[in-house]
């Protein structure tokens, strides 16, 4: 190991070898900077080229998806030898074959739990452009809590474009992924996309709730012959288990053979299973206190806890499940890293010059440009990056970029419906006036963006289709936001979670005459100010993570009329008991829960 050790940055103090592999190898170490354990996965100095770029592929990959349910990289780079390696957090718990294997079905609570953690994990993956490929519970990881859910090994994932198009390492024709638990597309060797990620979904929850993958053969290939023709089968020809007659339609909705006939999104699916598993009045067994300490006995409890690092197995596995070849032609790779020198134009040319592998950048300058469904995303942007855009555009996200009033300039008549803009700090007034100039605009998300402050959404209200607006983890909104939404004509949806809204100036919202959803989660909220919020008229509302909200705040909020769902995910203090009630009590209005030990800070979008 000393070859690679030595080329390490010195802060890293090795403890041991955890895995080892014909390629690779994860460490067990510790970050003596951040003071904390870390994995560290690197490749071996003579590892083929596609294998190097595929293993940095994946640590940026991993680095853009901030989620709690999804495995965190601290750092990556390349070894004083010229091989890239990547730290991640060392996550300590057991993996959910293990638990499955040794406990067999799981109780409904469990199974809930661990649905929605992640489907939150994966929607944050799919909303960065990324599907994972290679979801089943060897690769999903519950904490030693016996609660929180880890999402790893992202060494199959790719990013997804538009039809027929993908940013991927792997050529159409290869088969990756797990026969058990791949969708029948991916069997077959055609693209895949976040509905393949559904289907292995789907195959997880069958396990959970029966004990059974819903399609074996005797072999790999007879099992994946098996799901090519096959329909979803029914749960009770798997188990016995007195099981919630909507579940089915559920399995259903992830495993049908044509990936239109599927959920859409995780979105979806997670709602839809809340609303299957909500038709049964759980019993004690099954619907524990949503209060309980974390940590407390249960099926995920036990002495014997493994300690697993993600991508372990990434060395192991044999390369010809990566098989790279050029008789395919031109390159489907995606990404392509620009000088200074480059616009969007020259970036979209050299993008379909590439005729193979994925450009290393060690220096990882200037901008990157990824293709993402209807549009493009682009991560470091300057002025100079957006001259060269394509005639028309449907959707535009921009992602630390430095982008201002002179940028936006050139996004005029180009049909953008959708433009999202976050880590920015250049959005100040003069920006906001070049956005405004943008008239097919119905979707404008701001997401951590410094800068912005109420005064500069005033040029904003004359866009005449502005149907969304979301100004999440914007600190400088507050309550002067109000005046420039109701002068707003058309807007329907408004995101203001994790603002310095004042709680006092909810009702104002009344006077945004066309909204019915709207997002307050992570404003502090208590019981006592629920009330405020009873006279909007709105018909879906989203009140998760306001910790203090208990079920009685929701039974006032529940009084308002116009309501028909409330998304209250990661109210813990919300218990089964009162969240019984305020279902009988408030049939026509449909609760959306899911863990309660959960802390997902980015999960409400619109």
């Amino acid at each position: 190991m000393g070859d690679i050790v030595s080329g390490l940055p010195d802060r890293y103090e090795i403890l041991e070898t955890f895995g080892e592999g014909g390629m690779g190898v994860v460490y067990r170490a510790i970050d003596t900077a951040l003071k904390k354990e870390v994995a560290i996965k690197a490749l071996k100095a003579g590892s083929e080229a596609e294998l190097a770029a595929r293993f940095q592929r994946e640590a940026q990959t991993l680095s853009r998806l901030n989620h709690r349910n999804v495995v965190g990289v601290l750092d990556f780079g390349l070894n004083d030898g010229g091989m890239p390696y990547m730290v991640m957090d060392f996550v300590a718990g057991r993996t959910l074959a293990s638990i499955l294997d040794e406990e067999g079905p799981l109780p409904l609570e469990k199974v809930a739990s661990i649905m929605s953690q992640l489907c939150d994990g994966l929607a944050a993956a799919h909303r960065q452009g990324v599907v994972h490929r290679d979801l089943k519970p060897a690769n999903v990881i519950v904490g030693e809590d016996g609660e929180s859910v880890t999402i790893v090994d992202f060494g199959l994932a790719r990013f997804v474009e538009g039809a027929g198009q993908s940013a991927t390492l792997t050529r159409p024709g290869t088969v990756m992924g797990s026969p058990f638990y791949m969708s029948p597309e991916q069997a077959s060797g055609a693209e895949a996309d976040a509905r393949s990620d559904i289907y292995s979904l789907g195959c997880i929850l069958f396990k959970m709730l029966t004990g059974s993958e819903p399609f074996r053969g005797e072999t790999a290939v007879e099992t994946l012959m098996i799901k090519s023709k096959s329909t979803p089968p029914e749960l009770s020809s798997f188990t016995d288990r007195d099981l919630p007659a909507g579940l089915d339609a559920v399995i259903e909705g992830c495993l049908a053979l044509s990936p239109g006939d599927r959920f859409g999104t995780v979105e979806e699916l997670d709602v839809k299973l809340s609303e299957a598993l909500g038709e049964q009045e759980p019993g004690p067994e099954e619907y524990e206190n949503r209060v309980s300490a974390p940590g407390r006995g249960g099926r995920f409890s036990g002495p014997a806890i493994l300690l697993v690092v993600s991508g372990l197995l990434l060395f192991a596995f044999a390369i010809r499940y990566f098989s790279y070849s050029s008789e395919h032609g031109a390159s489907s790779t995606r990404v392509h890293r620009s000088g200074d020198s480059d616009n969007l134009g020259t970036m979209l040319e050299k993008v379909q010059e590439l005729k193979s592998g994925y450009n290393l950048d060690r220096k990882l300058d200037g901008a990157s440009l990824e293709d993402i469904p209807g549009g493009l995303r682009v991560h470091l942007a300057e002025n100079h990056h957006l001259e060269g855009l394509p005639d028309r555009l449907a959707r535009l996200e921009l992602s630390e970029s430095k982008v201002s009033s002179e940028g936006f300039d050139h996004l005029r008549n180009r049909g953008i419906k959708s433009l999202k803009i976050w880590e920015s700090g250049t959005i100040d007034l003069k920006a906001a006036r070049s956005i405004a100039h943008l008239d097919t605009l119905e979707n404008l998300e701001f997401d951590s963006c410094s800068n912005l402050k109420d005064e500069v959404l005033a040029p904003l209200v004359s866009l005449p289709r502005l149907k969304r607006l979301s100004v999440t983890n914007c600190s400088g909104i507050d309550n002067g936001i109000v005046k420039y939404l109701a002068a707003m004509p058309v807007l329907e949806s408004l995101d203001i979670s994790g603002t310095s809204f004042a709680p006092a100036s909810l009702p104002g919202l009344a006077a945004v005459k066309r909204l019915s959803t709207l997002s307050v989660a992570r404003l502090n909220l208590g019981d006592e100010q629920m009330h405020l919020l009873t006279g909007l008229p709105v018909k879906v509302l989203v009140v998760s993570s306001n910790h203090a909200l208990t079920g009685g705040g929701i039974g006032t909020l529940a009084h308002n009329p116009s309501l028909r769902q409330i998304d209250l995910r990661h109210c813990q203090n919300v218990t089964a008991e009162q969240l019984r009630a305020l279902r009988k009590e408030f049939p026509g209005i449909n609760f959306v829960i899911e863990s309660q030990n959960e802390n997902r800070l980015n999960s409400e979008t619109f």
